[in-house]
């Protein structure tokens, strides 16, 4: 019961600092967005967005699904 006090107040803290910051700002050089449609093996097709920075080189991937 002790654990699942902690949790709630956990949960309570963090949903407070969440709504004070507020929303985040979209930066203004913040890199073009594509929108493509993936097939996947079961024929659906998911919305992707991809985001290509200006420049050359190797740049690191962000992957982020959501349901």
């Amino acid at each position: 019961m002790r654990r699942y006090i902690s949790l709630a107040f956990v949960f309570a803290v963090c949903g407070w600092v969440v709504g004070t910051v507020g929303s985040p700002v979209v930066a203004q050089n913040a890199p073009p967005k594509m929108t493509v449609m993936v097939p996947m093996r079961d024929g659906v097709h998911l919305a992707t967005d991809i985001r290509l920075p200006a420049g050359n080189g190797p740049w690191p991937v962000a992957l982020v699904r959501t349901p």
